[in-house]
């Protein structure tokens, strides 16, 4: 048995990682539990926008207190996490999605964000003046880019340095009450007893909330990103078009990713969720492929 602890984290994504330190800098007692390594899955693969740019206007707020906090992360916990202020830049080449652009860019504007609305002129300052087809483009120059494997593993080191307990290899197998209130945590290792649990599992949390009684509505999108080099620069800030998107590395490669192009397995929670995920699929059915097949069986023998 471990010694008890204020809070029990589970997941070492950028999520986990970031609540254990901020918990650590205010003198809570704090584990991390992760399955296999820091930063391991999503947080170490994802485009690494750091953006408010097109954002739900729902979450703007959110994404811009997260951009602060990005801003002062390197020199508040001395961790290295590839943080650059560059700006980030949406182009089109739809009427339509021109036109959705530019509002969502009047409104943000209205809420503190420094968004602006580019010509084709104004797109070629940053793409180039070759022949290009985008006849709209939308700058955020307050957005950045960081190192997102870079940044996990350095803030999870700064959590550390705060006296975080920090544990790698360490599945989580279930949550302990007592008198109606978390007691600990059950790792495959034993048990750490805890008053309070965050659960940060990324694609895993739906799994390991349900037999706990907690509905988390979440069903997994698959989406692809590739590392790749060429002798050709790049613009320096992250660029996005209709269909694809790139963001200079600091070691002077880009990451590549398709943009708008995620595959949705059909799964039982499909089905189960279909009611709260419908409106959601209705607006964005361009930018998901459905598919069916052997998913669909191997969950149903594990639900």
């Amino acid at each position: 048995m471990s010694e008890p602890m204020d809070v029990v984290v589970i997941g070492g994504g950028i999520v986990g990682v970031s609540t254990a330190l901020f918990l650590a800098e205010r003198g809570l007692r704090v584990t991390l539990c992760e399955k296999g390594r820091i930063g391991g899955e999503q947080s170490s693969r994802n485009w690494g926008f750091v953006r408010q740019m097109a954002r739900d206007l729902r979450e703007l707020p959110l994404a811009m207190r997260s951009l602060e906090l990005w801003r002062g992360l390197g020199h508040r916990f001395d961790a290295q996490t590839g943080f650059r202020e560059t700006g980030i830049i949406f182009t089109t080449t739809s009427a339509k999605k021109a036109e959705a652009l530019a509002a969502w860019a009047a409104t943000a504007r209205d809420l503190g964000v420094n968004a602006a609305v580019l010509d084709k002129t104004g797109v070629a300052r940053f793409v180039g003046n070759d022949v290009h087809p985008y006849i709209m483009g939308l700058h955020t120059g307050s957005d950045g880019r960081a190192e997102p494997g870079l940044a996990t593993v350095a803030l999870a080191q700064a959590a550390d340095r705060l006296a975080a307990q920090v544990l790698e290899q360490t599945a989580v197998r279930g949550i302990e009450t007592s008198a109606g209130r978390i007691s600990g945590v059950v790792t495959e290792y034993g048990l750490i007893p805890c008053g309070a649990v965050v659960v940060a599992a990324g694609m895993w949390s739906r799994r390991f909330l349900r037999p706990l009684g907690v509905n988390f509505p979440q069903l997994p999108l698959l989406a692809s990103a590739a590392r790749i080099e060429t002798p050709e620069p790049l613009p320096a800030l992250p660029f996005a078009a209709d269909d694809w998107a790139f963001r200079l590395r600091d070691d002077g490669g880009y990451t590549l990713a398709l943009r708008n192009s995620n595959i949705a397995q059909i799964l039982p929670d499909s089905f189960r969720l279909l009611r709260q995920f419908a409106p959601t699929l209705k607006d964005t059915w361009q930018e998901v492929r459905l598919r069916f097949g052997t998913p669909f069986f191997r969950a149903l023998r594990e639900s």
